[in-house]
Order: structure tokens, then sequence, then C-alpha cells
């Protein structure tokens, strides 16, 4: 909750690598907590690594973030973009041909065809990168937008943690109380008109108004992301745990850090947009394109949502 606040104080009264300096002793915080609390479970028997399946993901992610990134860039290198994205889509496809013919692969792409397994990482993904967008984009949008210093807009942004944190302890009475599918599919649905209320928020919007969406935005986050991580391994055999958890975590990730690659790209896109509908050249006025693409994206999850039985992932909710 405190950490856009802190990252704001610091890039305004100190420096901006002070963000960074920060996260050494935090980082060896969580080493000492997680060596003392995590326990240290293993398996019986331990496989080998999958060297060749981790090569060929790892280069097809690599080369895929490349290229998205680089395509959102003030100015674009075209020629990296085409090869980068070239390189990502044949040994991406390399990769899923072997990691469905191995024996032991990293990551199983296998356990992907459970249903509820499946909505997760891939709509789930969708949702995740989507979400992740909007703690990079809103403080650039106070800041380039309306002016505002980067400590100001960290305060602001506080609202979607807290909303985010505060709602925990309600989410899993709700899917006990209405389902996964009904909490995911509303999740998804209240998750962009939240961010089609953020493209609409002006300048002289009333503080109170801006901080009660920022933290909607902020609970209906934590909705989603608690529901679509029950559903993940409600029907996952205990057996295939492993390789399930592994791809989950690839993906995640993948997805938080897209998110952030996406969310530039899209206000790029804004900047001629917004001309081109009438909307102005203000620098505000690409975020707000680029918001409301963000919210047109959740259709997406939104469909895969409805497509879910409606006793998806009751196992684990425990809801009759």
């Amino acid at each position: 909750m405190i950490a856009p606040a802190l990252g704001g104080l610091l890039s305004t009264y100190a420096s901006w690598r002070w963000i960074f300096v920060i996260n050494v002793p935090l980082g060896v915080a969580g080493l000492l907590l997680a060596r003392r609390l995590v326990p240290d479970v293993r398996a019986d028997r331990v496989g080998g690594l999958d060297w060749r399946g981790f090569a060929v993901t790892a280069l097809g992610v690599a080369a895929l973030v490349l290229g998205l990134e680089d395509i959102g860039a003030a100015e674009p290198n075209r020629p990296l973009v085409v090869t980068a994205l070239a390189v990502a889509a044949i040994v991406l496809t390399t990769a899923v041909l072997y990691l469905l013919r191995a024996r032991r692969p990293l990551p199983d792409l296998r356990v992907l065809r459970i249903a509820t397994y499946r909505v997760t990482a891939l709509s789930g993904s969708v949702f995740r990168a989507v979400i992740s967008a909007l703690p990079f984009l809103l403080p650039l949008f106070f800041q380039l937008g309306f002016g505002w210093t980067a400590a100001e807009a960290g305060l602001v942004v506080i609202a979607l943690f807290a909303g985010n944190v505060g709602i925990k302890p309600l989410t899993t009475p709700l899917m006990r109380w209405f389902g996964i599918r009904t909490v995911l599919l509303g999740a998804v649905v209240a998750s962009a008109a939240c961010l089609t209320g953020i493209a609409f928020v002006e300048q002289a919007t009333p503080l109170p108004l801006l901080l009660a969406l920022v933290a909607a935005s902020g609970i209906f986050r934590s909705i989603g992301f608690t529901a679509y991580n029950s559903a993940a391994f409600a029907d996952v055999e205990p057996e295939r745990m492993t390789g399930a958890n592994t791809l989950m975590s690839t993906l995640q990730e993948l997805g938080a850090g897209l998110g952030v690659v996406v969310g530039a790209l899209l206000v790029r896109v804004g900047e001629p947009l917004s001309g081109s509908l009438g909307l102005g050249s203000g620098p505000a006025e690409p975020f707000r394109v680029a918001f409301v693409m963000l919210a047109v994206i959740l259709v997406g999850p939104a469909i895969e949502a409805l497509r879910l039985a409606r006793s998806a992932g009751n196992e684990v909710t425990g809801r009759g």
C-alpha cells in the first residue's frame, strides 16, 4: 500500500535511484523470512531440469517482450521490432511443439487441457496484464496529464492498493456465496467499468470521487486475482501440481510484465487516435484512449468466464 507513495516521495524529494536502492534491504529481509517461514518440502524423486525447454521458452519470451517494448518506444527501431517478433514467433512455435512431446517438459503445456486451469492460464493472464498496466499508467496520467508531482500521484495511487488489500477477507466468502464463475465475471466486467470511468477523469474531478474510483479498481483487481488463482488448481490432479504451478507462475510474471509493455504501447497508439477521434491533443488524451482500449481487451476474459461451468471451483471454495 505504501509503495506508490514512497516511490513518489523519493522521486520528488530525493532521487529516483533510491527506489532501486531501497529494494536491497527489503530483498534481504524477504530472503531471511522465507528461509525461516517457508517449509522445506521436497519430492521423493526429483527429475533433472529440462534445459532445452527452458532455453527455447526463455529465448522466445525474451524476443517477444523486446519486440513489444520497442513498439511502444518514442522512436521504434523497426528492423529490431520485426526481427524480435519474427524470432519470437519461430522460437515460441518450436517451444510449443517440443514441450508437447517432451517426457518431463518445463513447463508442461498439457495441463492446459483442464478447463478451469486453461481459463486461468490464458484469459487470466490477459486480465492480469490489463490490470497490471493500471499502476504503471495512473501515476503517468496524473503527472503528465494533470501536471501533478510524483509524490501527489503516488499518494492517490495508494487508494488502489488499499482497495486491493482491504477486500481480501471477503474474497473467499464471495466465492462461496456466488461461485467462482459469477465472481470472476463480475470482477472482469467491473474492472472494465472502472477503467472506462478513469478515462473520463478530469483535473477538476473531486478528489473523494477520484479516490473512490481508484479504490474500486483495486477492489475488483483483488477479487479477480483471487478468483482466478482459486479456479486454477481446482481440478488439477496432485501428481500434476508441480508442473501446473510452474507454468502458472511463469504466465503470471509474463502477464504482469507484458501489462506494462502493452500499457505503454496503447498510450503510443492513443496519440494519433485521440486526434482522429476529436478528443484533442492534450497530454492526458492518449492515456484516456489507452484506458478505454484496456477495457475493451477485457471482453475476451469476460467471454471465457461465461463459458465456465457454474460449478467450476466448488471443490476449493466449499460451495455446495
